[in-house]
């Protein structure tokens, strides 16, 4: 199976959520660490199976768009 990112933040916790999210909508997703050990930068991914990408970017959008709105 091949995985693609489909969503990337230096936060561990939004990841997380992303992470949360994409499970609970049936789609399976893992974190992957993209940090450097030895200093605090770096970023944290989503990654899901590449035949699931769209469905996923529709689903990380939507949640982005909706934390958008809920700022305004």
């Amino acid at each position: 199976m091949t995985w693609t990112r489909v969503y990337s933040s230096p936060q561990q916790h939004l990841t997380a959520l992303m992470v949360d999210l994409l499970v609970n909508n049936g789609i399976e997703a893992v974190i992957v660490s993209k940090r450097e050990s030895m200093y605090p930068i770096g970023f944290y991914e989503a990654h899901v199976p590449a035949s699931k990408l769209k469905e996923a970017i529709a689903i990380v959008d939507a949640a982005i768009n909706e934390a958008i709105q809920d700022k305004s």
